[in-house]
């Protein structure tokens, strides 16, 4: 029979090995869902209202990185299942002194127009690339396109892009005088955003779709329904920033984006629209003045795109910081396609009452 010193350690040895496999597992379990989370998939909270009706604040969505060929990480030195920051504290979750050139999977195609995709936002020049924070919006202008919108209507070359139901803008609603309007007859019609103009005139800015448009000009209390149209440039707002151009939400473009080794003319007009992405993303020394561009020092009359870039816009088109603000989405800040909403606070007051497994179209 053994003696009591020697049950001890035998239990004291049995926690040992106890503990040491509870580590092991909890490390593996934490490789494994980091590498799904990296090269696999991965969720996402919708923080703004810039893509509804498509997807609403607070929604929770799947984003499949594989569809695009999933892209390695850039700072492989941080804490797993982090993005920025540890958790309740201030300092980065990251460290930058050893960062691995951009490469994707060789599998997978490239974003398709129409695609909701989430990206790093391209403006975030605190953190390096995989750390900037993340958009979601739907890509509308691929490598290569001229894009243009007219009166809301936005073309690629001289071809119209269909407007899905999910598309919403500001419209301005006058309603009758004596009329009650409040959100729990606005919400019967899908309405989630807007306010009262005027109290007088009974008169509200709200953001509908067209079908919303539609169906809410049928309610017997609406005088006029008259969507809102902007029509004042904007230059210091708009994107390429710049009074050359004057372009607004409504009325932007012609704006050619750019493809991987195609070479344009530069002038002095047109750089304006690149100088960003020639100075940020491509990391060139970009110098222009009256009658001459330098690129690195040597005075050019064209210019050699290295990369792909995207054009992205928010389907809420009144109420969106997308590429009509900040310009182009560079191809190595794609994380993945947007395909399913996987539960969603607000689907429930729309009419479908749907919260769970939705496919994002």
């Amino acid at each position: 029979m053994a003696s009591p010193n020697k049950r001890k350690l035998v239990r004291r040895r049995l926690r040992y090995v106890s503990f040491k496999e509870w580590v092991k597992a909890i490390i593996i379990a934490l490789l494994f869902i980091g590498g799904v989370k990296a090269f696999v998939v991965d969720f996402f909270t919708v923080y703004s209202s810039s893509m509804e009706k498509t997807l609403l604040e607070g929604d929770v969505v799947l984003v499949e990185k594989l569809s695009y060929g999933a892209r390695l990480p850039i700072t492989p030195l941080s804490i797993p299942l982090t993005h920025q920051y540890i958790p309740k504290t201030n300092k980065k979750s990251f460290s930058t002194l050893f960062k691995l050139p951009y490469w994707r999977l060789p599998i997978g195609s490239k974003p398709e127009r129409g695609d909701v995709i989430l990206f790093n936002y391209p403006r975030d020049s605190e953190f390096p690339i995989d750390h900037k924070k993340h958009f979601v919006k739907r890509c509308l202008g691929l490598p290569g396109d001229t894009l243009s919108i007219l009166n809301k209507q936005v073309f690629i070359g001289d071809i119209p892009l269909t407007f899905t139901d999910n598309i919403m803008f500001e419209c301005k609603v006058e309603f009758k005088k004596d009329a009650e309007v409040n959100w729990e007859m606005l919400k019967s019609y899908d309405v989630n955003s807007g306010g009262k103009l005027n109290e007088r005139k009974n008169t509200w800015l709200l953001t509908l779709s067209m079908q919303m448009a539609d169906s809410l000009r049928e309610n017997k209390d609406v005088k006029r329904l008259e969507p809102v149209q902007k029509e004042d440039p904007d230059p210091e707002v708009i994107f390429p920033h710049h009074d050359l151009n004057y372009w607004n939400l409504d009325f932007y473009g012609p704006l050619y984006i750019p493809k991987q080794g195609d070479t344009i003319a530069l002038t002095y007009n047109n750089v304006q629209n690149y100088k960003q992405l020639i100075s940020d993303y491509e990391n060139k020394e970009l110098i222009v003045t009256d009658t001459l561009i330098y690129i690195n020092g040597q005075q050019e009359d064209n210019y050699v795109f290295e990369n792909n870039y995207y054009f992205v816009l928010g389907d809420n088109r009144h109420n969106s910081s997308d590429s009509r603000y900040w310009g182009f989405v560079p191809e190595n800040h794609i994380v993945g396609k947007v395909k399913y909403v996987l539960f969603s606070h607000g689907n429930a007051i729309n009419k479908d009452n749907s919260r769970f497994l939705k496919k994002v179209k």
